[in-house]
């Protein structure tokens, strides 16, 4: 919206929390100057909330002349729109971060916080225009909010993700910058008390049948806090769901691509010869089961010819390991062994294993020949 909008004066006066506080024309000043909508936008809403939320419009901008500051409003909810128009929110109330507030976008300045509108309850701030749209201006709706539980739900299951499956697995399923917008809309909600200038409420005062917004009970807010915790946590087990399912599929294709290459190993031993093709499906497993022996039986055969992994193994050895001397021995003191001719240097190795009763790696090297 191009037209300017009245929202508070330079002066002294007392907020709707029972401070008395001191805004110059200077402070006016400056505050128009340091507005920007890019570090905070302030909303539009119905009186002083604890939350800004639901916001019905933004302010644009901001423009300071004598003392007065006045706004410029945009994306205006179209219903809003109709309730001022009917005189339900006539004036209006300016919410300010102080200059020393932890939570001010620009530190040192007076910056607005939101505008709210009145209805029963007087500004504190008199003698402001009252609030007019025209009737063929155009609006926008815009309403969204955070909370700033759900961010740091998220930033956990975020950092649990990267540690367990890395940061690429993590950007899938919860993006950083996600959780950088949900931890900007919660700025929102800060509850620091901010300077609002509004007359206190007098409790003898009747409530206005006519106003349109009902706060929350604390019941109600806890349900709702406790629904947004449930669903954020639903999400975060579906996630961690997802990324098990992914990660087994990864190790049943690791698996996979090991059993062939034990397979095509004993293939290529049958072909040359140096392996019985009976014996081929004991090699294989044999091999499945040294790399990955949580997945892989330690029974082989069939029917009644099921036996124990172990004891397939040794009748296997026992039948081809004979004691031909092929003159090989071994050095730095390990007693010679006798080995049939034309074994492989696997064959020879897992022989030595059996005799000597070492790990393979070691008979492997003892057996290699020069």
């Amino acid at each position: 919206m191009s037209k300017l909008f009245e929202i508070f004066k330079a002066g002294t006066r007392t907020d709707n929390n029972g401070r008395t506080v001191t805004i110059t024309e200077a402070d006016v000043a400056e505050a128009a100057a340091a507005y920007d909508p890019e570090l905070h936008e302030a909303p539009l809403v119905i009186g002083h909330p604890k939350t800004d939320a639901p916001a019905y419009g933004w302010v644009g901008s901001l423009k300071a002349d004598g003392g007065v500051l006045s706004a410029d409003f945009a994306q205006m909810d179209d219903d809003f729109v109709g309730l001022v128009q009917s005189g339900r929110y006539k004036k209006v109330s300016a919410s300010f971060y102080p200059p020393d507030s932890p939570s001010n976008p620009k530190p040192g300045f007076w910056y607005l916080r939101h505008v709210g509108f009145l209805g029963a309850q007087p500004p504190a701030v008199k003698g402001l225009s009252a609030i007019n749209f025209a009737e063929d201006e155009q609006f926008v709706e815009f309403s969204e909010a955070a909370h700033g539980y759900s961010a740091g739900l998220f930033r956990r299951l975020r950092e649990f993700l990267i540690e367990k499956f890395g940061i690429e697995e993590a950007d899938k399923a919860v993006p950083g910058w996600q959780i950088d917008s949900i931890e900007e809309a919660a700025k929102w909600k800060d509850p620091i008390s901010e300077p609002a200038f509004a007359d206190p409420i007098n409790p003898d005062m009747k409530p206005n049948h006519d106003e349109k917004e009902t706060p929350m009970s604390p019941e109600e807010q806890l349900a709702a806090e406790k629904a947004a915790r449930e669903a954020a946590e639903k999400k975060a087990a579906a996630a961690e769901a997802e990324l098990k399912k992914l990660q087994d599929e990864q190790e049943k294709d690791l698996r996979a691509g090991a059993h062939q290459q034990n397979a095509e190993f004993a293939e290529g031993l049958v072909k040359e010869g140096r392996l019985k093709p009976a014996d081929k499906d004991l090699v294989v497993q044999v091999l499945d089961f040294a790399e990955y022996p949580e997945h892989t039986t330690a029974d082989f055969g069939e029917g009644s010819a099921k036996k124990p992994l172990a004891e397939a193994l040794r009748a296997f050895l026992g039948a081809v390991l004979t004691k031909q001397n092929l003159g090989g021995t071994f050095a730095q003191g390990r007693p010679a062994m006798d080995f049939a001719e034309g074994m492989s240097h696997h064959e020879r190795a897992l022989a030595y294993q059996q005799a000597n009763h070492c790990s393979y790696e070691e008979a492997a090297r003892r057996t290699a020949q020069d």
